[in-house]
């Protein structure tokens, strides 16, 4: 039984109330006082109670009917309009409200600025101490690949091979034997004993401040720049190998290979390859003079006894002039009357002319003749010869052409070959004129000796 229908049996006995009470009251006016009154009032309630009962009946719902589908709640019957629902609609993208400029503007509340007791007279104000910071700069770093020999550096020894050895700008380095101190591939300093050496780095160069003794520089590979500074002057390689040393006051600069800049008091001077300039303090620079290269004899254990300048084995192409079979270069006819030749020659110098060198060429012949080996240096602008005579045919044989046994192939020049002169063509001329012949080449290899 739910609310409703007790809602409504609670209302019908309401109202049956007032009827039952007037048919009492009837009832007792006219029943006499004996036992049939009472047996009357019992009947009247009964049939009130049935008629009740009934009503309970008649709307008590049947238990055949499928249970009803879930509906919703019944219309209160109430004075306020039943709630309307609507249809849901798409609500359009909102749209920011547009400030009404009628209603006057609101401050936000904003919290009272703290207020700061001043720090008392008899106690002062603590702040926190700020963080010490250092004033000067760290002092740069100079990093060696490897060290090969003995010397003492900042408090500490090293002695033997060493790899990554850091020295700070300023360290003092005492060498006390031949050491070695490689900066990159192909490019390093060689130490004489009892030398003294410091290091600073200004931007991507470093300085080498040699103090007393003889520093070699072999700078061929790539890498950081070096500059030798002494007190006489300050030396600028360009792509070189060279040495300085210092001797009481004086500064004595050989060149071995390639060419520096010795620049003192406002002025430079040049040097080449197997030139040496002695430089004075508070003095002219005077001129550079030929050098004996002997004297670097000292370095000899750290450095190669020979370096390859040039080499062409004719396994690959390249620039030359002559046809090759099976990895050699054969002659061809140039001038017709001519038995043949094998031109070598490029836009670039293939090399530059060593102070101590040589040409070694592997070559063959069908049969004995005369061979000109001749190269075209540009400083100066001359080419150079030397003849060879092939007296073994058909075998391969090794002919050495030493660069000052090299003679201008004109007879009216007395000009020698220069060291550093850059060569861009190697000509080898087989059989005289009129001769016929076959001639190949194996290998061509430009080798610098060292002293």
């Amino acid at each position: 039984m739910n609310d409703e229908l007790e809602r409504k049996l609670d209302e019908m006995y309401r109202r049956l109330d007032a009827p039952a009470r007037r048919l009492d009251r009837r009832w007792r006016a006219r029943r006499p006082r004996t036992r049939t009154r009472n047996f009357a009032a019992w009947i009247a309630v009964g049939a009130v109670s049935a008629a009740a009962l009934i009503l309970v009946l008649l709307h008590r719902p049947s238990t055949d009917r499928p249970a009803p589908v879930p509906r919703r709640e019944p219309v209160a019957l109430r004075s306020e309009p039943p709630p309307r629902f609507k249809k849901e609609e798409v609500r359009p993208r909102a749209r920011p409200p547009v400030p009404r400029t009628d209603l006057p503007a609101r401050v936000p509340d904003e919290p009272p600025p703290k207020r700061e007791d001043p720090p008392r007279r008899d106690e002062p104000k603590r702040d926190r101490p700020p963080e010490p910071r250092s004033t000067e700069a760290e002092p740069a770093i100079v990093t060696f690949l490897e060290v090969d020999g003995a010397i003492d550096v900042a408090g500490r020894s090293i002695r033997g091979k060493s790899k990554d050895v850091r020295v700070r700008a300023g360290e003092r380095l005492t060498a006390a034997s031949a050491t070695k101190l490689v900066l990159s591939e192909r490019r390093f300093l060689v130490l004489a004993p009892k030398s003294a050496i410091s290091f600073a780095v200004e931007g991507k160069a470093v300085a080498a401040r040699l103090d007393h003794g003889e520093v070699l520089a072999e700078l061929i590979g790539p890498g950081p720049e070096i500059r030798v500074v002494t007190g006489a002057c300050s030396v600028r390689p360009l792509g070189t190998v060279f040495d300085v040393r210092i001797e009481g006051t004086r500064t004595t600069i050989v060149v071995e290979e390639g060419s520096v800049e010795c620049s003192a008091g406002g002025r430079s001077v040049r040097v080449r390859p197997g030139q040496q300039i002695a430089v004075a303090p508070d003095a002219p620079l005077p001129a550079p003079t030929p050098a004996d290269l002997r004297r670097l004899a000292w370095a000899r254990g750290h450095r190669a006894a020979e370096r390859r300048l040039f080499a062409e084995d004719f396994s690959k192409p390249g620039g030359w002039e002559a046809a090759v079979e099976g990895g050699a270069a054969k002659g061809i006819p140039d001038p017709p009357w001519c038995a043949g030749k094998v031109r070598l020659e490029s836009a670039d110098p293939l090399f530059a002319v060593p102070v101590r060198g040589r040409i070694t060429i592997v070559c063959r012949t069908d049969r004995p003749a005369n061979l000109v080996l001749q190269i075209h240096a540009r400083e100066p602008k001359l080419n150079f010869m030397q003849e060879f005579r092939i007296a073994r045919a058909g075998a391969w044989v090794t002919l050495t052409a030493e660069f000052d046994r090299f003679v201008p192939r004109d007879k009216s020049r007395k000009e020698a070959l220069v060291p550093g002169a850059p060569v861009s063509e190697i000509y080898l001329q087989y059989g005289e004129d009129g001769e016929k012949g076959a001639f190949w080449v194996d290998s061509i290899v430009v080798t610098e000796v060292r002293p």
